[in-house]
């Protein structure tokens, strides 16, 4: 079922500007800072904390008119996201930065502010995603050294196996995202199209986890929260700028 959502979600962006008399294609690519969000209560324990993980965004769209200042941009984009957690040892403290590269497809409803030298905009909507990959890099250093020091035991870059079936304790890794995505930005024109500038928020619904029977009443769930800050440009097509 998830599968043919995203499947209809890529068929979109193919299939709506058959209908459009005026539309832009472009692309855009920058930084994506991305952390967990979670109820896990790491007071708990001794020193456990996560750090936020700057990853690589790049994508393609097409910027649909409907009406007047308002606009449909479906997107297909590459993103990465994960954290940097912090488990504290009584001898040593370690580090597993993990990066999970999905290939996403928002669906944006955008605003437009306009002016003759471009324009000002909101954006916000849905997007689906689906895991390609995933990478860990685990580091283990004595609690009395630095981070990445000399006294580094041991710097691991791994691939990160995902578990497609459900192990011992009834989990396996939900590789489908789905959420939400609002932001802002602005459009110069430049030479026949656009340049823009894009600051946008992730908000995923899904977790990172599936269970065999159900999620367990106390599970505090761990889900992807990014911040992504773009550039890109945007071509006209058919003479609407």
């Amino acid at each position: 079922m998830k599968a043919k959502i995203i499947s209809l979600l890529a068929a979109l962006i193919f299939s709506v500007t058959v209908f459009a008399q005026s539309f832009s294609v472009g692309f855009r690519t920058g930084a994506n800072l991305s952390n967990y969000q979670s109820d896990y209560d790491y007071d708990l324990y001794s020193n456990v904390l996560t750090k936020t993980n700057t990853g690589f965004t790049a994508g393609v769209f097409a910027n649909i008119p409907m009406f007047e200042n308002f606009s449909l941009q479906p997107e297909i984009n590459y993103i990465e996201k994960g954290a940097k957690v912090y488990p504290r040892q009584d001898v040593y403290m370690s580090r597993n930065e993990t990066t999970w590269r999905y290939l996403e497809i928002p669906v944006l409803a955008k605003y437009r502010i306009t002016s003759d030298k471009g324009n000002f905009y909101l954006s916000g909507g849905p997007f689906a995603g689906y895991a390609m990959s995933a990478v860990q890099d685990l580091q283990n250093w004595p609690s009395d050294g630095g981070e990445g020091g000399i006294n580094r035991i041991s710097d691991d870059n791994l691939k990160y196996n995902f578990r497609s079936d459900y192990d011992t304790n009834g989990q396996k890794d939900n590789r489908f995202d789905f959420g939400l995505a609002v932001g802002a930005g602005v459009e110069f024109n430049v030479g026949p199209g656009q340049f823009l500038l894009d600051a946008r928020y992730g908000w995923d619904l899904t977790d990172n986890v599936q269970f065999q029977n159900g999620t367990p009443d106390n599970y505090p769930g761990t889900f992807h929260r990014d911040f992504s800050i773009t550039a890109g440009y945007a071509f006209p097509i058919g003479g609407n700028k």
